[in-house]
């Protein structure tokens, strides 16, 4: 069980799905039972409330012991019937417990389908209900968040934002929900060439959230190399290096399930971050760029040459003129076809 799927099953079941728990092993058998018992009572007294509302606990249960074994459809249709039937005769009140609570179940069990936008409107419902719980900003928040729709997703996030800031377990939630939808998220932004978006994501989770806003050190690590991925892809070399310096502090050995390592890529930041600063000019920036470029020389594997030649640039700037020519020699009598190069350059 994932910890998504744990943290939403645990704010989902109440007293209810917990007696659940304790039934036998033919918890159905016994369910299907009861039902068709309620329902024959209702049908010689249809006004009576307290049969109605054992009619829709016990649907209830239905979908919430389909749930606990992972069975979405199932439980969809059981969460669906036990809102049908709190409708039927006199009916009860919106707001009456075993009504918010299949409401519940059937918000939390289309998300679990895959039908997150039929979850939203679900819970988007409950938010205006009286007596909902932050249970029901904490669904519509990682309902909306699952969105393929960007509006739909910075709703989601504006709303666990909201619900982070309450207290209680939907709150303890909240953070580590938008993390990992945001990451997921940023990871599609990647793949389909839209760093800049999926580092915006990102950004905007740690300045909500702090640098920890993950589930676990390894999912906070995660999520910090994809930030600095995604910024070195878009052009902010900067603010790569401060993203990926971070992960190699917690881990040095860090590296991604395809092989490649913290380091091979804060090598490429370090690079792109010098000449960016050279770039912008300013009377700190050569200074800037040969820290840089230093750092990256403590990588192993890195390109010495071009450490050297970033090096003669930054002294360059600065008007070093020793200081570049000693570091054009030491290009020369490393790659002579390099110097070349860069001298008709």
């Amino acid at each position: 069980m994932n910890r998504l799927h744990q943290a939403l099953i645990g704010i989902l079941t109440g007293c209810l799905a917990a007696a659940l728990i304790v039934l036998p092993a033919q918890a159905q058998d016994t369910i299907t039972r009861e039902i068709s018992d309620t329902k024959a009572a209702l049908a010689t007294d249809p006004g009576s409330a307290p049969l109605r509302e054992r009619l829709v606990s016990l649907y209830y249960l239905r979908g919430v012991d389909h749930l606990l074994n992972y069975e979405y459809d199932p439980a969809i249709a059981a969460f669906q019937d036990a809102v049908n039937a709190s409708t039927q005769g006199a009916g009860l009140p919106a707001g009456n417990k075993a009504v918010l609570e299949a409401r519940y179940g059937l918000a939390y069990s289309l998300y679990q389908a895959g039908a997150t936008g039929d979850a939203a409107v679900v819970a988007d419902d409950l938010v205006q209900s009286a007596g909902a719980s932050p249970r029901a900003n904490y669904l519509l928040g990682v309902s909306l968040g699952a969105s393929v729709r960007e509006s739909d997703f910075s709703r989601g996030m504006d709303v666990l934002k909201s619900v982070a800031g309450g207290s209680g377990q939907e709150a303890a939630a909240a953070p580590r929900s938008a993390a990992r939808l945001s990451y997921a998220a940023a990871m599609i932004d990647y793949l389909v060439d839209k760093s800049g978006q999926g580092a915006s994501r990102l950004n905007a989770v740690v300045a909500s959230y702090g640098e920890e806003p993950a589930a676990s050190s390894s999912e906070n690590l995660n999520l910090h190399f994809l930030h600095g991925l995604l910024l070195l892809d878009s052009g902010d070399a900067v603010g790569a290096v401060t993203a990926l310096e971070r992960v190699r502090a917690a881990d040095s050995g860090y590296a991604t399930a395809a092989g490649t390592t913290i380091y091979k890529v804060l090598g490429n930041a370090y690079y792109a971050a010098a000449l960016a600063r050279l770039a912008a000019g300013g009377d700190s920036a050569g200074q800037e760029a040969l820290a840089l470029l230093e750092k990256l020389e403590a990588i192993e594997g890195a390109n010495v040459v071009e450490i050297h030649h970033g090096k003669a640039l930054a002294y360059r700037l600065m008007g070093d003129q020793a200081g570049e020519q000693r570091e054009m020699q030491t290009i020369q009598s490393l790659d002579a076809a390099y110097y070349t190069r860069i001298k008709a350059g």
